[in-house]
């Protein structure tokens, strides 16, 4: 039998959808995760997939490929060898888990479906195991910190802070990994009308994600969902669509307020009277120090792994952690790679005005809207391998075409030896 089909789904499907699930058990298992763990078991696939003429990832993979190179060469002037060589161990297996995503997306019967089911079930999963740890109070053990409600003081006021962090090292990034998803989970909502199941799990996990990121005190989460949210509502046509995002919306903030209030809204509310909701002085700091390290390397960057000692130095009995994605590639890889970097956002980008999926648009404008503030909320965004499957999901979603690769040529079907 062929496994090929442009019906239904087809292996393709299911190792995407395998792929971004693997993501739920985040850093479970030391360096080797799940889902490094599965990145390399899907391996010899992909390679045989490279055989493949129509599949158009050629300038990709070489843009990686000068990337790790540059990171190879500054292992020789970073200052911790140690994080250098970890992260040269890490940043091969990222990227063919970005270059599986894609590859596999072009070779699949749905990749948007895929994709987004992914996301959907790996962010329910998570979320359902994030109110547990709410509402009981037990934390599972990975992490050095947070092992408890933390008792926060703002001046004479003491709050209890609740948080959900799952399988990741702090709740900062699992705040992070939601707001990647939640496009992705609210085009089910929108795109797949008639297939109620699908819709009410879709709709179920946007509202419980939500509840963890509000619950979890994250400025930039609470901003990244309202921007996410609004954007879908004013870019979607349907009007039962946006009722349905409406609705949710509301339901949403009515649980928390009657659950949570005093002890969330306290949370924020002091956080905002610090200063901006959005910025603070550690964190323009954080930038400035960001950018003299970028000047100091001439801009050339400090080298592979070594963000955290170089703001060591500058930054002496503070915050090592640069909280800024774009200023942890300036300040490592410096000026040439992060405007790559931002030439390839914007590109892809403008490539959204020729979609004509309105739902599709709608999502994809709602992501890179709110990129601003889910790309400040965390820190070590590089060795995110959900970073790479969040740009993987962008860069399909921005330029899936059906007809760009023909799954019926003998040419495809042979080159890649599918038949079982």
């Amino acid at each position: 039998m062929m496994i090929f089909r442009i019906q239904g789904i087809n292996r393709f499907d299911r190792a995407i959808f395998i792929l971004l699930v693997s993501l739920l058990f985040g850093g479970l298992g030391g360096y080797l995760t799940p889902c490094r763990i599965v990145t390399i078991f899907y391996v010899p696939l992909l390679l045989k997939c490279f055989n493949c003429k129509q599949l158009h990832v050629k300038n990709i993979t070489y843009c990686f490929f000068v990337f790790y190179l540059y990171c190879a060469v500054s292992f020789l002037w970073t200052p911790d060898k140690v994080q250098g060589a970890k992260e040269l161990i890490y940043y091969p297996i990222h990227i063919l888990y970005f270059l599986e995503i894609v590859v596999f997306s072009k070779l699949s019967a749905n990749p948007l479906k895929s994709i987004a089911l992914g996301w959907t079930i790996n962010i329910l999963l998570s979320s359902l195991l994030g109110l547990y740890e709410i509402i009981t109070d037990v934390h599972f053990s990975i992490g050095v910190d947070q092992q408890s409600d933390r008792i926060m003081n703002f001046g004479h006021i003491q709050v209890l802070q609740r948080f959900a962090r799952v399988f990741y090292a702090n709740y900062n990034t699992f705040n992070t990994v939601i707001t990647f998803a939640l496009p992705f989970i609210t085009y089910y909502i929108l795109k797949y009308p008639s297939n109620k199941c699908l819709r009410r799990i879709a709709a179920i996990t946007y509202f419980l994600s939500t509840i963890i990121v509000i619950t979890n005190g994250s400025r930039g989460g609470i901003l990244s969902i309202i921007l996410i949210t609004a954007s879908v509502i004013m870019l979607t046509k349907s009007s039962r669509e946006k009722n349905i995002m409406v609705f949710t919306l509301c339901v949403m903030f009515m649980f928390i307020f009657y659950y949570f209030y005093t002890e969330i809204f306290t949370i924020i509310e002091m956080r905002i009277s610090e200063g901006n909701i959005y910025e603070d002085d550690t964190r323009s700091n954080l930038i400035k120090l960001g950018i003299q390290i970028c000047i100091d390397s001439v801009g050339f960057g400090s080298g592979v792994g070594s963000v955290q000692a170089k703001l060591g130095l500058l930054n002496k009995g503070g915050i090592t952690i640069t909280h800024n994605m774009f200023i942890e590639l300036l300040s490592q890889y410096g000026i040439l790679f992060t405007v790559i970097f931002m030439l390839f956002i914007l590109k892809l980008f403008k490539r959204i005005r020729y979609i004509i999926d309105q739902n599709r648009r709608a999502i994809l404008y709602s992501s890179f809207v709110s990129m601003p503030f889910y790309m400040v909320i965390d820190s070590g965004y590089l060795l995110y391998p959900q970073l790479y499957a969040l740009f993987a999901s962008l860069y399909i979603y921005c330029t899936h075409n059906p007809r760009s690769v023909d799954y019926t040529s003998k040419e495809t079907i042979t080159s890649i030896h599918l038949n079982t």
